[in-house]
């Protein structure tokens, strides 16, 4: 017996997810005039512009074009349900590439852990390319077609992607407490604070873990489960793009935090009245050992001191 979804409120989802968008772009806004006002922009910084381009789009299209009803939710729901699948992939998949950037600029360009970073990244853009490849299948309905994949094929080619959703997620959150392990942190409350900001990630996969029980479960097919089905997809693009930017974000504001409640720590210039960034130095030893000194905020360096 299917499971009946409760009732959904589509204006309640949409304004909520709006805000959800609205959020994340507002994230790569802050991070970017941060990063440009003092002389710190990376590939990571202009990566992250490509998605948040994608999602202002995504998220015109929660109020633009026809909306989903009672009448016509099978066609409409299911055209949304694939054009927001596009999109999707391809912010959710940039903004994983832009934390693994984030990640391997506070190594040396020749370190180990930026190398595996890099392959990382290749490894990513793969993912990607075979991500979108699945979304772009589309079945044929006429019945001469002799390449019209079926329910049930196209099912198990969903589960494919949920499968590399799922491996990137925990590559995001393995990755950085296995490189960081050995960085020598001012406190263990700065430890935390990019630790959890890098593993955020899985919340992700929580969500697309729900859109599989609700997709693969004994659930109707009725207008609440393509709204679910399609506001989840939102929720889950939206929330990737702002982790992608919480790291930058959540620094700033807790060394503002910080540095407002103790004063005497942090020195200001005239001319420097920004607000605190966290700035990273590397410095490596003989050992395997990697240790990170938190600067004021002062001119950032982008060299590296190996002794």
């Amino acid at each position: 017996m299917a499971y009946i979804l409760p009732s959904q409120s589509l204006i309640a989802w949409r304004v909520c997810m709006t805000l959800l968008h609205v959020l994340a772009v507002l994230s790569t806004t802050f991070r970017v005039s941060i990063r440009w006002r003092m002389a710190r922009m990376w590939w990571d910084d202009y990566m992250t512009l490509l998605p948040t381009i994608v999602d202002v789009y995504l998220c015109s299209t929660l109020w633009a074009g026809p909306q989903i009803s009672r009448e016509n939710f099978l066609r409409v729901g299911s055209k949304r349900l694939r054009i927001s699948n596009f999109f999707t992939t391809s912010i959710i998949w940039c903004s994983r590439i832009c934390i693994l950037l984030s990640l391997g600029r506070i190594f040396p360009s020749r370190h180990a852990n930026r190398q595996r970073i890099n392959s990382l990244i290749a490894l990513f853009a793969v993912f990607y390319v075979i991500n979108i490849i699945l979304v772009a299948v589309k079945c044929d309905p006429t019945p001469t077609s002799k390449f019209c994949l079926r329910s049930s094929r196209r099912g198990n080619l969903l589960t494919i992607g949920f499968a590399l959703s799922v491996v990137g997620d925990v590559i995001l959150v393995v990755c950085p407490i296995t490189m960081l392990w050995k960085i020598k942190l001012p406190s263990q409350r700065d430890r935390q604070m990019i630790l959890v900001a890098l593993s955020t990630n899985i919340v992700t996969t929580l969500i697309f873990s729900v859109m599989a029980i609700i997709g693969y479960g004994p659930v109707k097919k009725d207008i609440s489960y393509v709204i679910l089905l399609y506001m989840l997809t939102h929720m889950a693009t939206a929330f990737t793009l702002f982790s992608c930017n919480l790291l930058v974000v959540g620094s700033t504001i807790y060394r503002a935090v910080r540095a407002s409640a103790s004063p005497e720590s942090t020195t200001y210039t005239e001319t420097e009245k920004a607000i605190p960034i966290t700035l990273t130095e590397l410095s490596l030893s003989q050992e395997p050992q990697v240790q990170m000194r938190f600067l004021p905020n002062q001119k950032p360096s982008r060299r590296h001191s190996v002794t």
